[in-house]
């Protein structure tokens, strides 16, 4: 069975089955600029995933990078339903955000939003991070 939210996204986002991933994921493009995986995960919770940049190879850079951005991530911890995380390749920079089990799927619009914004400032927070 594919997970309500990920269901829902395909329906009212009129996706084609091209935005399915593996693993009964989706791939929602918004506003053009912002590539939004939902990802079924253990137990009912539901994945909310973007890329916000690459992690520079070298030690250094990387070293500072999540510095810079996890201090402000901690920060923000009590304030915002998204966080930081890794890929398991430890190659991006990820922000994430789980939606609990029994999520109602009529709250995703107001959810993706505030997760589409999040997104924004984290991007350019990243920047400035991978500049410095």
């Amino acid at each position: 069975m594919n997970h309500p939210v990920v269901e829902h996204c395909m329906r009212v986002y009129g996706l084609p089955d091209s935005a399915r991933r593996a693993g009964g994921g989706a791939t929602l493009l918004v506003d053009d600029a912002y590539r939004i995986h939902v990802v079924p995960s253990a137990q009912g919770w539901v994945a909310l995933l973007a890329r916000l940049c690459g992690l520079p190879r070298h030690r250094g850079e990387r070293e500072a990078l999540l510095l810079h951005c996890g201090t402000l991530a901690f920060g923000m911890l009590g304030r915002h339903a998204a966080t930081l995380a890794m890929d398991r390749h430890e190659e991006n920079l990820l922000l994430q955000q789980m939606l609990r089990p029994g999520f109602a799927v009529g709250q995703f619009p107001e959810t993706l939003g505030g997760f589409v914004n999040a997104l924004a400032v984290w991007r350019e927070i990243a920047a400035s991070g991978a500049a410095s």
